[in-house]
């Protein structure tokens, strides 16, 4: 019994710490230490699965996440407790379980949430979890562009937040943490109307209440409130003041020891673009640390994100480009490249279909390579006429002839970079050509076997 509770309470550090994977490795042992002892039939069972949902979640397996519900949810039928506190919580994970897996769930994860929600209201003394379900209700509202009807749900959440102070004891939540959580989703809200302005002074508002809460939970909700400060200011194209809220992103969330996630890795890569579009010399650095963190990211969806943000990037790329922006260009095209270097292309262990799938991040990354070394050989031109310039002038001053030469170097190192760019293209397209060849070959042999 002591082993499977210390197991639980090192998963709750873990989680609060952001460390989804070592949590989802204590919680399952715990739960097959309950499932050998045939003690998995109790409330205290749904509310282990309820956490296991959420970091499930957290962690891209979404298949294991409804398993995990279906699990809990079996377990209150059977206990006759489908209209329990347990129950409320359970939907509510599955609820951000598949808002997590993107679009085409949002609707499913709406419907969870209001059960949830309805749910909590039939329970007594609850005001406090209902105020933290209705303003996930309202960001979810927010993200499916229902904005009147997430005013109003967060307006309700305002009404019960008032009265969340008299059943804080029974709420997982302290009643400081939930007004946290509302002025964000108002900030949310505020922003996605385009009222720049409120917005910033909502999250400005929830900022202050996180200094005074000075806690893990408030650490986490102040690294968020930073991003969403980072995404008003990029909103406005003011790159400065996105950067530095990005920035400030990322020191909190070290500061929880959240380094390898795929949180930090799309942070990042904001960070990246807000200093690239700042003119701060630090994004190629950043886009390089973004790689590093997809690669020692646990999370199953850390490719498709690696390949989502990479094509944001050559998108912004491209238009620098036209721009006559060629330094930028370069180094977003380089980030390109840089994030796609995550993608585990192993012909080894990848099955045909993997392949297949693999290709599109593939030829963008063939096409980055590419755009790389034409830009550097763009830079190389302009270096070597600048060195030319400096050596038709007077050499009496001693000046020209370093600069001169310095210019020299330059289109030398440019050159030299820009063959080992056009080199991996074509590594990247001979390997695109040779599993072309393997698939045209697997299926005449399939053909011959039928």
């Amino acid at each position: 019994d002591l082993g499977e509770k210390l197991l639980k309470v090192i998963g709750r550090l873990r989680k609060q710490h952001r460390d989804y994977e070592g949590c989802y490795n204590a919680w399952t042992a715990s739960r097959e230490i309950r499932a050998r002892r045939g003690t998995l039939h109790s409330l205290s069972s749904v509310r282990l699965l309820v956490g296991l949902v959420e970091v499930c979640g957290n962690l891209g397996l979404f298949q294991e996440a409804e398993e995990a519900y279906c699990e809990g949810f079996k377990i209150l039928q059977q206990l006759n407790e489908t209209t329990s506190a347990e129950h409320a919580s359970l939907l509510h994970s599955i609820g951000e379980a598949r808002y997590l897996q993107g679009q085409q769930h949002w609707e499913a994860a709406l419907e969870a949430i209001a059960e949830s929600l309805s749910i909590s209201k039939s329970c007594a003394d609850h005001d406090p979890d209902i105020v933290e379900q209705l303003a996930r209700l309202g960001t979810l509202q927010c993200e499916m562009g229902a904005l009147d009807e997430a005013e109003s749900t967060l307006i309700r959440a305002q009404e019960y937040l008032s009265k969340a102070t008299k059943t804080s004891s029974r709420s997982k939540t302290q009643p400081e943490a939930l007004a946290i959580i509302v002025k964000t989703a108002f900030g949310r809200l505020q922003a996605m109307r385009g009222d720049f302005e409120r917005a910033v002074s909502s999250y400005s508002e929830a900022l202050e209440l996180c200094r005074l809460h000075d806690s893990s939970e408030a650490t986490v909700e102040a690294a968020a409130v930073y991003r969403q400060l980072g995404e008003v200011y990029k909103a406005q194209e003011d790159w400065h003041a996105a950067q530095e809220n990005y920035l400030q992103a990322v020191q909190q969330y070290r500061q929880l020891g959240l380094r390898n996630s795929t949180e930090m890795a799309r942070l990042l890569v904001d960070l990246g673009v807000a200093q690239l579009l700042s003119q701060q010399p630090d994004a190629h650095r950043t886009f390089a640390a973004a790689s590093d963190v997809f690669q020692q990211d646990s999370n199953s969806r850390r490719y498709e994100e690696a390949a989502s943000l990479a094509t944001e990037l050559a998108a912004l790329a491209k238009r620098l480009r036209s721009a006559a922006r060629t330094g930028d260009a370069l180094t977003a095209w380089s980030g390109v490249a840089i994030l796609l270097e995550t993608s585990p292309h192993q012909k080894q262990t990848q099955t045909q279909k993997q392949k297949k799938q693999q290709q599109p991040s593939l030829l963008l990354a063939a096409r980055a390579s590419q755009q790389v070394g034409d830009l550097l050989l763009v830079l190389s031109s302009s270096a070597k006429l600048r060195a030319s310039q400096h050596k038709n002038q007077e050499q009496t001053q001693h000046q020209h002839q370093s600069e001169s030469q310095q210019q020299q170097d330059q289109h030398i190192h440019h050159r030299r970079e820009a063959e080992k760019a056009y080199e991996k293209c074509l590594s990247i397209l001979q390997s695109l050509e040779e599993e072309e060849e393997e698939s045209a070959a697997a299926a005449a042999a399939a053909e011959r076997g039928a």
